[in-house]
């Protein structure tokens, strides 16, 4: 009997924690001439409205809010980039040439030997 409560309370406690994964939000803003949008999760909000956004690729945008357009969220749950979605991305944006080196905790691009991004 006391195994059971005790596998009782752990699985109600896994319950209590569980929360529902974070909505991807989606702000549009305005910089100078340019309109973007970054997609990912709002990390805070300011009291001016200000946004502090982390996109999937972990990078940190702040956004005024003189430069906000408009924000969205949909169902799909913030998840941020894997390393294979990263390096893809990553390549995407840098000239012919380039390959990737994966390391356990690192991603290198190179566009010399590959004995030499393994060093």
């Amino acid at each position: 009997m006391r195994f059971f409560a005790g596998v009782l309370l752990a699985a109600a406690s896994c319950c209590v924690s569980m929360r529902p994964a974070a909505a991807l939000d989606h702000v549009d803003f305005r910089r100078g001439e340019k309109a973007q949008r970054v997609s990912g999760r709002v990390l805070i909000e300011a009291q001016d409205g200000g946004l502090l956004v982390q996109s999937r690729d972990g990078v940190l945008w702040t956004i005024p809010p003189g430069e906000q357009i408009g924000r969205s969220s949909d169902a799909v749950p913030f998840a941020p980039f894997d390393r294979d979605e990263a390096a893809k991305r990553v390549l995407a944006e840098l000239p012919d040439g380039f390959r990737v080196h994966q390391t356990a905790n690192y991603l290198i691009f190179y566009d010399t030997s590959p004995g030499y991004a393994q060093w």
